[in-house]
């Protein structure tokens, strides 16, 4: 869902959500990667 709402502050043109798009991708594939190798009742 994240992913969702920075690409569509790109598309409205936030230049802030611009600039930091390539830093955020690599941010939150590092964060999915680490919830997959966790179990469920570590997330909690």
């Amino acid at each position: 869902m994240a992913q969702i709402w920075y690409s569509r502050a790109c598309e409205a043109g936030n230049v802030v959500a611009q600039q930091n798009r390539d830093q955020f991708a690599k941010t939150i594939e590092k964060r999915q990667q680490r919830m997959s190798q966790c179990s469920s009742n570590e997330l909690e």
